[in-house]
């Protein structure tokens, strides 16, 4: 049930989740279907806001964060994104010596095990596709393009492209409670500081809440806000919640993108068009190239992607990115 009041909210759930995006949203559905009490709560409410908006607001060096990947608003990004998936690499979980920290506590098969349980149940595309990078099994009938030491790699899109805000729209209108319009701005321990015992929030008049009517608390909300509401959260422990090893917020990456040169096939009657961007069927997407696992480790090398993009006489065009970026909140179009 949605909820813009607090005193409308029960006394008690077995869990309370900060954030009402993909993984928020994932989170509540699949405990809900538990017989669990969930409580979401969510800073925007279910259309655009500029109250909401303002408070995307950041500052940033070097790597500019885009304002669309930080959505506030029920859904949170997957209302504006265009669903493209693919998924992470055998090598993104291994012990990289030239890569601090790189060994994650969790391997590919595991996480693997959950991928197989949200494709087309969470409007994704089919696994069997993304797992060996089955181009062929599209049927896409374009040119090929083998580049030395690369190797293809699949993403794509399912259209309609997954809207968790569509999706679920049933789930948080019944199964679970959603306090929207209501910001995290820090977490409290208990007096132990071993668990989390409250949530404090603050609604669009500036008015101050405590949340300490739940079992457990999640925090699903950005990369970005992730780490800044536990570092905000330092009343108890001066480095802020969870940050005793001074890691919060040091290993995420907000999609770096830049532009290496420009390509020009000899033979312009070539049809690369599954490189750059394809719609077939149900499905869209593109095909990139990583650089082979023994090419990374033998230069010591990132496992990052390039793909193509056609070039037009609008391309990086400020005004033409300003009118994609409101289009995909106004869903006017299909966009990749």
């Amino acid at each position: 049930m949605v909820h813009k009041n607090i005193l409308n909210i029960k006394d008690h759930y077995d869990v309370c989740i900060a954030g009402a995006g993909a993984a928020g949203i994932s989170l509540a559905y699949e405990l809900s279907k538990q017989n669990k009490t969930v409580l979401l709560i969510e800073s925007g409410e279910f259309s655009f806001d500029d109250f909401f908006d303002s408070l995307k607001s950041i500052d940033s060096c070097r790597l500019k964060i885009k304002d669309n990947s930080r959505e506030r608003i029920v859904g949170g990004n997957t209302t504006t994104w265009g669903g493209l998936v693919s998924t992470l690499d055998r090598i993104d979980f291994e012990n990289r010596e030239w890569v601090s920290d790189s060994l994650w506590p969790i391997s590919y098969e595991e996480l693997f095990k959950f991928y197989k349980k949200i494709d087309k149940k969470y409007n994704f595309p089919d696994l069997s596709f993304l797992e060996n990078n089955k181009i062929e099994d599209l049927d896409q009938k374009t040119s090929d393009l083998k580049i030395r030491n690369f190797k293809s790699k699949l993403f794509l899109s399912l259209r309609p492209e997954p809207n968790f805000q569509k999706i679920f729209k049933k789930e948080l209108e019944i199964n679970i409670d959603i306090l929207v319009g209501h910001s995290l701005e820090e977490v409290y321990l208990n007096d132990e500081l071993l668990k989390v015992n409250k949530f404090k929030i603050f609604d669009k008049d500036a008015k101050h809440f405590f949340i300490d009517c739940s079992d457990a608390y999640v925090l699903t909300l950005n990369a970005v806000e992730n780490a800044r509401v536990l570092l905000n959260s330092n009343k108890q422990i001066k480095q802020g919640i969870g940050n005793q090893y001074d890691n919060v917020g040091r290993y995420f990456m907000n999609h770096p993108k830049g532009h290496f040169g420009m390509i020009k096939p000899r033979n312009k009657n070539q049809d690369f068009s599954k490189y750059w961007g394809f719609m077939l069927g149900e499905y869209s997407g593109f095909n990139a190239f990583v650089l082979e696992d023994k090419i990374q480790i033998k230069e010591k090398l990132l496992n990052s992607y390039i793909r193509f993009e056609p070039f037009y006489s609008w391309t990086d065009n400020e005004g033409v990115s300003i009118f994609v970026n409101m289009s995909k909140r106004l869903k006017v179009f299909y966009y990749y």
